[in-house]
This record gives C-alpha cells, sequence and structure tokens, in this order.
C-alpha cells in the first residue's frame, strides 16, 4: 500500500509512504519513505498505481503550474 502521511521521518510536509502487508502474519510491514526523488519539503498527497505499475500523485512541492500538481 503506498499512502501520504506527515510522520515523522520524512522529507517534509506530507509524504508518499510504501508498506506491506503479511499475509501469513496478517500484521502490516514498517512504512518506508519513498525518497527525496518523490518526496518534497512540500506535500505529496493522492497516491494512485495504475495497473501497469505507474505510480501517479499531486504534489506541491516539485517544479509546476502551481498548486497540487499531478505526476509519473
Amino acid at each position: 500500500m503506498i499512502f501520504s502521511s506527515d510522520m515523522p521521518g520524512g522529507q517534509g510536509g506530507k509524504d508518499l509512504w510504501l508498506t506491506e502487508y503479511n499475509r501469513r502474519e496478517k500484521t502490516w510491514g514498517v512504512p518506508v519513505n519513498l525518497g527525496p526523488a518523490i518526496n518534497t519539503s512540500g506535500d505529496e498527497m493522492f497516491p494512485y498505481l495504475s495497473d501497469k505499475s505507474q505510480l501517479y500523485f499531486s504534489s506541491n512541492g516539485h517544479s509546476g503550474l502551481g498548486g497540487l500538481d499531478i505526476f509519473k
């Protein structure tokens, strides 16, 4: 699962994080920050993973037209 959160350990603002579900143990793994290639000091939100494993998300920290632009 990819989700947006402002939990400690991020790049700043809201970051995108990845966690995996262990079906055998029925538990979620420790969230991993997707790092500075995706996350900025701004907000990264609304992640969507396509059926071709392409990540789409909104950000106001990457250069764009302003506001929450969509990135892939």
